[in-house]
């Protein structure tokens, strides 16, 4: 028969076997928490994690945002101005 400690020693060992298997699937959970973005789930490109990296620009790509003005415009702009 078994004495009083082992039987205590055996319950505390499925105890803390089922602590680890609970925290092995919240590390696995959050693990996968930390591997979405933008890219492979429904989350906005804001929510993504930093990387410290920015995108380089594009050299050959056409640039955004005033207009250019025509040469014949800008040299008439010019004359105003004086």
């Amino acid at each position: 028969m078994e004495d009083e400690s082992q039987i205590h020693w055996k319950e505390r060992y499925f105890e803390l076997l089922k602590k680890v298997e609970a925290l092995e699937a919240e590390v696995k959970r959050l693990r996968e928490l930390l591997e979405t973005n933008s890219k492979n789930s429904s989350k906005p490109p804001s929510q993504d994690p930093y990387s410290g990296q920015r995108d380089e620009p594009n050299p050959l790509a056409p640039q955004t945002g005033g207009s250019q003005a025509t040469p014949a415009i800008a040299g008439l702009l010019c004359h105003l101005a004086k």
